[in-house]
């Protein structure tokens, strides 16, 4: 047992403690309430640090790996995305949908942002086909004459 005044072992059967001298003697009620017991205290702390510890998400440890995205993977998508012309925003689009349908929110943010990416630059494209086609046409009009 340990005295609730300072903390330092006691044996079970003393009255007072050698440390400090706090009284512990009274009726049978007041020496339980008053002592700690050391085997319970030991236990509960160690109840605590395994409570701490303790990782509520039982399906974590076996699909740890595939909750993130690799960085590669990304830098990799858009780049293939971006530079390989009106092919490159057909992959992101379609890597897009199907990083959306993941149950991970890494996948799916990063889903998001390659279907828009891929959006944007297939209205990019379109944007610069018509206004070459225009300028195209309007070269045609004035060196023809």
């Amino acid at each position: 047992m340990y005295c609730p005044n300072c903390g330092s072992f006691i044996d079970e059967f003393s009255k007072e403690c050698e440390k400090c001298g706090y009284q512990i003697n009274g009726n049978e009620n007041s020496n339980q309430s008053d002592v700690i017991d050391a085997e319970f205290t030991e236990e509960t702390v160690k109840e605590e640090t395994i409570y701490d510890k303790t990782d509520y998400n039982f399906n974590s440890n076996q699909n740890n790996e595939n909750t993130t995205l690799n960085n590669g993977i990304k830098v990799l998508l858009v780049a293939i995305t971006v530079l390989f012309g009106g092919l490159g925003p057909i992959i992101g689009l379609i890597s897009g949908i199907v990083l959306m349908g993941k149950p991970y929110e890494d996948h799916r943010s990063f889903g998001k942002l390659l279907v828009i990416l891929s959006i944007v630059l297939f209205a990019i494209s379109f944007l610069c086909c018509c206004l070459g086609g225009f300028i195209d046409i309007f070269l045609a009009l004035f060196t023809a004459y």
